[in-house]
């Protein structure tokens, strides 16, 4: 029997079919071209090539037995158009391509997009891709060969400028409607969705999109009448795997319009051609192995226009719809749009994420053009890093070098230059700070992001990050790929990296952070000689970086003076000789020289009779005549430049924005910096700027627009000061960071990490140097650094730094006066987020007490805000972790209460419903705790919309309402809840915070449950990852381990069954200890944080 037209729906109809395809039976159709218009447009049978369509003329010519079919959506493109229609029209553009999986089965499927329906087919294809673990859904996945983008915007968070693009296109769609374009296109969210889904799925197709070059006229006001291009480069690019750019000199409406003389047409004539070939070598058909393709297909073989009815695709659209589903989501509803389709995860085989290599990262340092010397140290480091057969190391083919010395010496420029130098001997070099903890952090999430183990938007615990790459680093596979998929000879190799740690002058910091494997590179410097041992870590070769030699000191004079006669040698190297060979010193005197225009000679006979050498650090230095340059370098500053470099002396010295220290120029921006000497104006601020720069005791970045300052100098800026100018100077700092700093409300808000992260490390350098004891001299910013220390300490708990955050709380309540009743607010936030700590390292009862003391403490001096009600959910989230569920449940009600008098939608009690839900859950009242969670569902949906991305919340009600149905025995309707949340963590929280790790395992026992074993392990595989070794996540741990060895037992291979039992006996052990009644496996979910079930 032929197969059936494809135009059978008024939206999906023929434009070309063979000659004598459907009356005679031995046409067949080899490749089906679907193809999607601009909105506005009329069909695609207009697309020209001058005298008729081409893709009725043109493309059969270079493509044998094509069948070309046309998406006829039929945008509303007036006064009706919202963004939301791309998304219903892509939701029922696959509900006509699963209608149709027998028509096109076993043929090649290639799409052209034009303009926002490209929008219309990312978002098709994106579900599509996300659930195709589902067979009908597959069947479509594996006959997909090529997509072509004709001018479709990809509108993206991090590409925010092209958003003033869409309004361009909106007018040229829109047909003129200048209204229309303003009041639309800043509520682009959806589009943003779909654009950020698309991209993150990483889909393994061959794309090839094309952007104009030529302008496109709207008219109106709006634009000024200008031309402008509506599609341009970075406006297309997807930045998908596979995907090729290509410019054409055409307008965005001509762009559809094709004839053999459009430099574009070949183009695409050859990438349709090329890809129409590749059915049976596509890389989705590749990742499955032969048995497993065939019977995906064998699952599909009776799915057709006659056996699949629209209630049978829309079955596998939609998740089963509950009370808690939007309000025209009937059961019986034939509208598939009016369903919320949050799409099923796909399981992942090989959770090892593809790496970006080559990668570089060694911002903010650049390359120094003036360095000189060096080159033994440089042969000693070929000879301990550069990339080589051997294994010289015994089981670790890890090659590490240590530099040290003490401060001034030139250790990180060093390590700079060889960074810069050697980067063609590695596929990856990283150069990160590791003085403290939380910048090795940042770093490893750098890292992270950089190699693209994970991406901005789902960066959230850095220990996770921190993780991912060490992962990569024992076994750091190398990916390349060409545009059409196929990988190169060397893909499967692994990767050459170099890692600098530099300035890791504390040791006992570099052992989380190190490499256990591998086969790369790390030099470490340090003023730390223990770290050419291995006290530490694993460093057994290094040296100590000697100053300078007399002959290299003159160089390096020579080089940056531009004095390099042979008359000025001699004199050179007798000022080298006096200097000590000390790098700082010698680029100080430099700038000495320059800046009072001295000769060398000059310069010799000053210093002969200057009298103000004296050694500021004898116990680093101990030659006196070291330093002359520093106290020089300081007495030529005017007052402003001196006031500058005091204030850089206690922020952390790498990376100081001058967004921090230009705060403005008013009256009232200087009043609270009690500096008479401060810049007071824009003007005298770039002076001090510069003036500190050309003296080189600051470096500038201007593109970060950053400046550098090395720690001898602050060391030297600090020791000149009088007990005094200290305490008004670090008044001064405090003030300036509070300012900076983006304060929260203690509600894991993730839009502001970006800007904290630059700013915490300053917090972290100025609190090293104030103590408690210091408090009666902060004077007035004593209680704003209090608040500071306490809203820093927040977010790095938010970050996944949980006991770590307790320092700054600790030391913000000692800054606090407790007899004085203004400062208890303060006191109570405190409380909470110590509270929050224990909490949330399964330490309720030591938390209780602090959600007591704010509790109290907000009674009595709260005014009518928030923080009374936020102290009724800490009483209840503390209650509910040691299981008094009606103390619990009264608090909640007493949080909603407060709330809901609060009037505002942005304070709604959505954890006080949800607790209260919660707490019915495990008092076994399921039909109340469903009615909670149905209602705060109802609420989210008309609040944030169907595809809700403004919090974690939506998926943390569809969690526990799972939960509710799994006790009530719906367990279908349970799984589906638990998928829904799984893509709404995916979104919100990324896939490496620690609850998507609990909603993993969650879904990796509902995949057993099913006999999806192979999904199940990989899911539970997902939630160990993520755990990681915390040991306040032991139980958790335990729980999930015991559940993977009973899969492995079931599916094998017998060796992983053999490791995974006996670690989740080592865990149950490691979970029983202090404890006088020993938990068996059954006992175990009883005993781990709520927020995990």
């Amino acid at each position: 029997m032929a197969t059936q037209e494809l135009n059978e729906q008024p939206t999906l109809r023929t434009l070309y079919r063979p000659p004598g395809y459907l009356s005679n039976e031995s046409v067949e159709v080899a490749v089906v071209i679907v193809v999607i218009p601009e909105t506005g447009t009329q069909s695609a049978s207009s697309w020209s090539d001058g005298s008729s369509c081409w893709l009725k003329t043109l493309l059969p010519d270079v493509i044998q037995n094509v069948l070309v079919v046309e998406y006829y959506h039929d945008v509303p493109v007036y006064r009706d158009f919202a963004w939301q229609h791309l998304a219903e029209k892509g939701d029922t553009l696959l509900e006509q391509l699963l209608r149709r999986t027998s028509d096109l089965k076993y043929k090649a499927i290639e799409f052209i997009a034009h303009g926002f329906g490209g929008l219309i087919l990312k978002r098709a294809l994106s579900t599509m891709f996300e659930r195709f673990y589902d067979p009908i859904f597959r069947q479509v996945i594996l006959s997909m060969t090529g997509v072509v983008f004709l001018g479709s915007p990809h509108v993206t968070w991090s590409k925010t400028k092209s958003w003033e693009s869409l309004p361009l296109l909106l007018r040229a769609c829109l047909k003129g409607s200048k209204k229309k374009a303003k009041t639309t296109w800043g509520d682009a969210s959806t589009v943003v969705s779909i654009s950020q889904k698309f991209a993150d799925l990483q889909v393994e197709v061959p794309i090839l999109s094309i952007f104009e070059q030529k302008t496109t006229k709207a008219g109106g006001s709006v634009f000024s009448g200008k031309k402008e291009v509506a599609v341009e480069k970075s406006f297309a690019e997807i930045g998908a795997k596979n995907e090729v750019l290509l410019g054409a000199d055409v307008a965005h409406m001509d762009l559809c319009n094709l004839n053999r003389s459009k430099s574009h047409f070949k183009n695409i004539e050859e990438f349709l051609v090329l890809n129409a070939t590749r059915l049976n070598d596509t890389p989705v058909t590749q990742s499955l192995s032969q048995q497993e393709s065939h019977v995906l297909w064998e699952g599909s073989e009776t799915t057709g226009v006659d056996e699949q009815p629209r209630d049978k695709v829309k079955e596998a659209l939609v998740l089963s719809p509950s009370k808690g589903s939007p309000a025209n989501a009937t059961g019986g509803s034939s509208d598939i749009a009016s369903y919320e389709m949050i799409p099923r995860k796909p399981v992942t085989y090989n959770s090892r994420k593809e790496a970006n290599v080559p990668c570089f990262l060694m911002r903010p340092h650049v390359q120094n053009p003036d360095f000189v010397g060096r080159g033994a140290v440089f042969d000693a480091l070929d000879e301990a890093l550069l990339p080589r057969s051997d294994n010289e190391f015994g089981g670790s083919s890890l090659k590490t070098f240590a530099l040290c010395s003490m401060g001034g010496v030139g250790k990180t420029q060093t390590s700079v230059e060889y960074a810069y130098s050697r980067r063609d001997k590695f596929d990856a070099v990283f150069l990160i700070n590791a003085s403290e903890s939380a910048k090795l952090a940042i770093g490893y999430t750098q890292i992270s992001q950089k190699l693209g183990l994970e991406d901005a938007a789902s960066v959230g615990d850095q220990v996770v990050s921190r993780d991912l790459v060490l992962e990569w680093f024992s076994r750091p596979l190398r990916h390349h790929s060409n545009p059409h998929g196929h990988e190169q000879q060397n893909a499967g190799e692994e990767a050459k990296w170099l890692l600098v740690l530099d300035n890791a002058d504390d040791l006992n910091l570099l052992v989380d952070y190190w490499p256990v494997t591998g086969s790369g590179s790390i030099l470490v410097t340090s003023r730390d000689p223990l770290a050419k041992t291995q006290s530490y870590v694993y460093s057994p070769k290094g040296m100590d970086l000697e100053c300078l030699s007399t002959a290299e000191s003159a160089a390096m004079l020579q080089t940056l003076t531009g004095y390099k006669t042979s008359e000025d040698e001699e004199t050179a190297t007798a000022i080298g000789k006096r200097l000590g060979g000390l790098p700082l010193a010698i680029t100080q005197v430099a700038s000495t020289i320059l800046r009072r225009s001295l000769s060398f000679e000059e310069f010799l006979r000053f210093w002969e009779k200057d009298t103000m050498r004296r050694g500021l650090y004898p116990k680093d230095t101990g030659d006196q005549g070291k330093n002359i340059y520093t106290t020089w370098a300081f007495e030529d500053l005017s007052s402003e430049g001196q006031c500058l470099v005091d204030m850089l002396s206690f922020m952390d010295p790498d990376r100081i924005q001058e967004s921090i220290l230009d705060v403005g120029h008013s009256p009232e921006d200087l009043a609270g910096l009690e500096l008479q000497d401060y810049p007071n104006n824009a003007l005298s601020f770039i002076d001090a700027r510069t003036e500190l720069a050309k003296s080189s005791l600051v470096r500038r970045n201007i593109k970060l627009k950053e400046v550098s300052i090395h720690r001898l100098v602050q060391d030297a800026a600090r020791t000149r000061m009088t007990s005094e100018r200290r305490t008004i100077v670090v008044r001064g700092v405090v003030e300036l960071l509070f300012r900076a700093w983006p304060f929260g409300i203690f509600d894991y808000n993730t839009v502001r990490w970006q800007t904290c992260e630059l700013i915490f490390p300053h917090i972290c350098f100025l609190m090293s140097h104030v103590q408690p004891s210091d408090k009666s001299n902060l004077g007035n910013v004593r209680v704003k650094f209090a608040k500071l220390l306490t809203d820093a300490g927040w977010y790095y708990l938010e970050r996944g730094n949980v006991l770590e955050s307790l320092p700054f709380q600790e030391m913000a309540q000692k800054l606090l006066d407790p007899s004085d009743s203004t400062e208890m607010i303060i006191l109570a936030d405190i409380h909470f987020c110590q509270a929050e700590v224990h909490i949330y390292t399964a330490n309720a009862a030591k938390g209780l007490p602090h959600a007591e003391e704010t509790w109290k403490i907000m009674q009595s001096h709260d005014k009518p805000d928030y923080r009374l009600p936020q102290s009724h959910n800490e009483m209840c989230e503390a209650l509910l972790h040691l299981e008094r569920f009606d103390e619990a449940i009264e608090h909640a009600e007493s949080a909603a209460t407060g709330y809901f008098a609060l009037n505002d939608p942005e304070h709604y009690p959505f954890f006080s419903l949800y607790m209260k839900a919660f707490c019915y859950w495990r008092q076994e009242k399921n039909t109340d705790a469903a009615q909670v969670l149905e209602e705060l569902l109802e609420w989210r949906y008309k609040t944030y919309g169907l595809n809700d991305t403004e919090s974690f919340k939506t998926g943390l009600a569809m969690l526990t309402l799972g939960n509710v149905r799994e006790s009530q025995g719906r367990l279908e309707e349970a799984l589906d809840l638990h998928l829904k949340a799984y893509d709404q963590y995916t979104v919100t929280l990324g896939v490496t915070h620690y609850r998507f790790a609990a909603l993993s395992a969650k879904l990796g026992g509902h995949y057993a449950r099913v006999g999806r074993l192979g999904d199940a392990r990989d899911m539970f595989l997902q939630a160990m990852k993520i755990y990681g070794d915390r040991p306040y996540h032991i139980a958790e741990v335990t729980l999930v381990s015991i559940e993977l060895a009973h899969v492995l037992s079931l599916l094998g291979p017998e060796e992983d069954y053999v490791v995974t039992k006996k670690r989740s006996v080592a865990n149950l052990e490691a979970l029983n200890q202090g404890r006088t009644e020993k938990l068996m496996e059954a006992d175990v979910e009883r005993v781990v944080a709520p927020w995990s079930l």
